[in-house]
């Protein structure tokens, strides 16, 4: 402490910078409100009191980097919750037609490609099934190896003794994008797994709960933010978890997304890992079915 009274007395300018560079760490972190308010004056004023703690030209640039890179992750949370809207960018209207739900877990490998694990989206009844919500690297055309309701991912040469996976191979990939893939041959796993149907995104309920069936019979609660504005074409439901410290999400894409009796959107994965709750992207469930029904003759 001693040292600490002396280094000031012997420079205040540095001192005096200090003091300010910690008021700004206690700004940034500590106040919710005025986000933009509070990014800006850390960014610049930390990286100009820098200069005044070490006396060199370098010192600016590299407090710069720093403080936008915490100053990205401490407020960045809040910029794209205050960017969704109660009304969505883009308006695919559902399908008449009920689908079975998803939730089993899957891992696929081709017979040159790596092993992935992902979730079905929905089963079309009598139908093909999708998976992932999101790309999975396949072309139309391929053959995958398929285990279902395992967590982790296996080899492709057939069922392992002693596990309570189904295995399903060659299974053709009848078409495959970024919303996921189309895989034929394999129904649903449960005979007794009841047809909901898909909400078209303005019925959705914003500010309200929902819930994600995950893989291993895991469900988790959510809450529906918003929908984003449209990014290269991109389009997101927004939701985050009720319990602030939730498991890893890690393999829980395509996993579908009830609110009430209607499948609403398909996890495609988590945002940046910002400061505060953790934010889920989800694609629109009529979405997804659109770009799939010409493939099995659905209706978009």
């Amino acid at each position: 402490m001693h040292k600490v009274v002396e280094w000031a007395r012997k420079d205040v300018s540095r001192a005096v910078a200090a003091a300010i560079v910690l008021v700004l760490f206690a700004l940034l972190f500590g106040f919710p409100q005025c986000v933009a308010f509070r990014f800006t004056a850390f960014l610049f004023l930390s990286t100009f009191t820098s200069y005044f703690l070490h006396r060199r030209w370098w010192m600016p640039v590299l407090s710069f980097l720093v403080a936008g890179v915490l100053g990205v992750y401490a407020v960045g949370g809040h910029v794209l919750l205050s960017s969704l809207s109660a009304e969505p960018a883009r308006n695919v209207v559902a399908p008449l037609t009920p689908v079975l739900p998803g939730g089993e877990g899957v891992s696929l490998k081709t017979e040159k490609g790596q092993p992935v694990s992902s979730v079905v989206c929905f089963y079309v009844p009598d139908g093909p099934l999708v998976l992932a919500a999101h790309t999975l690297k396949l072309n139309a055309g391929d053959e995958v190896f398929v285990h279902r309701d395992r967590s982790e991912v296996v080899p492709s040469e057939g069922p392992e003794s002693g596990t309570d996976s189904e295995y399903f191979g060659p299974v053709e990939v009848l078409a495959a994008g970024d919303y996921g893939a189309l895989l034929g041959g394999i129904g649903p796993k449960a005979s007794d797994k009841s047809e909901v149907y898909l909400a078209t995104p303005s019925e959705v309920r914003v500010d309200e709960l929902a819930t994600i069936l995950g893989p291993g019979g895991r469900t988790v609660s959510v809450r529906v933010a918003g929908y984003s504005p449209l990014i290269r074409n991109e389009h997101f439901l927004v939701v985050y978890p009720l319990d602030p410290h939730p498991a890893s999400f890690q393999g829980f894409s395509g996993s579908p997304i009830l609110q009430g009796d209607k499948i609403i959107s398909f996890l495609y994965g988590e945002a940046a890992p910002f400061k505060g709750p953790v934010l889920l992207l989800t694609r629109p469930a009529s979405e997804v079915y659109a770009v799939f029904a010409r493939h099995f003759g659905g209706t978009p």
